[in-house]
């Protein structure tokens, strides 16, 4: 909240909230159903309670629906406008049927991809088909910006200004120039041919801009990729035209291209938000505590993984880190590669461009037509199974939200609004606290809930 000095009022909001006992209704509601859970896992006559997630099958098994529940994602999907809530459970039942009449006509798609969306590749082509649209049209949407930093860069005109920017705009475009050319030359002395390497960093670099719009604007804690980008590489040239050392270079790319369920510029395009309201001086100080941010999580995850992969031997860890998932997934990748080669796939050209179409023309109905309810960012990621993980979340606050505005308002949304905050804090407030008492008593698996 900002004053009327134009400062936020932080420790105003901050005491305001405190003292509303619908937030503290909210925190204790994920609290006491998460111990609930939690003491179930230790003493099993305690009740469980709710179940937080459970699968319905319909349709011969065909159409899959996914009960789950995270009071974290009810606190952002309420934060959501009512548009953009109904688009992301909407869309993702409707691909549900979609993926339902493709099993029931036996249309699967013929390539093997990896993160696969519903289980279809069809699906996960049809995805990543609209999210490069999706990023695309960000871009020219952005167009006139855009030209202005380039001036920026080359003549230093004074039409725009970067005084509030983390790094002025010829930093900025330096360090971009750079990495890429850092990336490519890695990926070329790993084994990539010159000509794959720009490739593959550009279409890289199109997801993560595509997903960084959907999880800035979406509220999205977590989403995935619909189709890796080396899997979309070798739907456009084919494996056979690749050989092994490119195919053995695109499986080692999977630890920091492909299998992210988060990306950096998504969580930086956050902060740089809040950095609007509260951060008024010194903005440029900010880039560094980034780096060193990264350096220092990217170091302790490193450690950690190595002193605790040792010490209790990674396979008796988790199965799905260190064992027959992510650990030995770009292995796995090369070897069906080089066992199984293809050539360019034209089921990936036509469907990746029917969802890139389909992708187009929602972008345009929403931009022309203010009554067109489907936004456009859902549609991408919305046979990804991370958006069907947060979908009945989602429609739970889409529900709520239409019924308090329509019957109550602004005024009634505004009075509601500190529960679901509550929820957020409570969700999180209850794993960390059960983290803590798991490690002082040693339990393990103790899972309370999905992000």
């Amino acid at each position: 909240m900002i004053g009327d000095s134009g400062q936020p009022e932080s420790s105003n909001v901050l005491s305001e909230f405190f003292r509303s006992p619908a937030a503290w209704i909210g925190i204790l509601l994920p609290l006491l159903q998460y111990s609930l859970r939690a003491l179930h896992n230790y003493y099993p006559s305690v009740p469980e309670g709710v179940p937080i997630w459970k699968y319905f099958y319909f349709w011969d098994g065909k159409f899959q629906l996914r009960w789950s529940i995270s009071h974290a994602v009810v606190g952002f999907g309420y934060l959501l406008s009512t548009k953009l809530g109904f688009s992301m459970w909407f869309l993702g039942l409707l691909t549900t049927l979609e993926r339902a009449i493709l099993l029931h006509y036996a249309i699967p798609g013929t390539q093997r991809v990896e993160g696969i969306a519903l289980g279809s590749t069809y699906l996960a082509y049809q995805g990543f088909g609209a999210l490069m649209v999706l990023a695309a049209s960000s871009l020219w949407v952005a167009r006139e910006h855009l030209r202005l930093v380039w001036r920026k860069v080359v003549s230093g005109t004074d039409e725009i200004d970067d005084d509030d920017e983390i790094l002025s705009y010829r930093q900025a475009v330096a360090l971009l120039l750079g990495s890429v050319v850092v990336m490519c030359v890695w990926l070329h002395l790993s084994g990539m041919s010159w000509w794959l390497a720009p490739f593959l960093v550009m279409i890289t670099l199109g997801v993560m801009f595509g997903l960084t719009r959907i999880v800035a604007e979406g509220g999205l804690a977590v989403t995935k990729a619909p189709l890796y980008p080396v899997d979309a590489a070798i739907g456009s040239v084919g494996s056979s035209a690749l050989g092994h050392a490119n195919l053995g270079a695109m499986g080692m790319a999977f630890p920091w291209g492909d299998a992210m369920r988060m990306t950096l510029m998504a969580a930086v395009i956050n902060g740089l938000r809040l950095t609007e309201h509260y951060v008024t001086a010194f903005r440029r100080r900010l880039f560094f505590a980034i780096l060193i941010a990264v350096v220092a999580a990217a170091t302790a995850a490193t450690v950690t993984i190595l002193l605790v992969g040792y010490q209790h031997g990674a396979l008796n860890l988790s199965v799905w880190f260190f064992g027959e998932g992510a650990a030995t997934a770009p292995y796995k990748f090369t070897a069906h590669h080089l066992t199984n080669p293809t050539t360019a796939s034209w089921d990936f050209f036509g469907v990746a461009g029917m969802g890139g179409a389909a992708q187009w023309l929602m972008t345009l109905a929403s931009k022309r037509w203010l009554w067109f309810p489907i936004h456009p960012i859902a549609f991408p990621i919305s046979a990804m199974w991370t958006t069907h993980h947060l979908m009945p979340s989602i429609f739970i606050a889409w529900l709520v939200k239409s019924v308090v505005l329509r019957y109550g308002g602004v005024t009634l949304y505004r009075r509601t609004r500190p529960f679901f905050l509550g929820l957020i804090l409570g969700h999180y407030a209850a794993g960390g606290l059960w983290c803590v008492i798991d490690g002082f008593t040693g339990m393990t698996g103790n899972h309370l809930f999905f992000w």
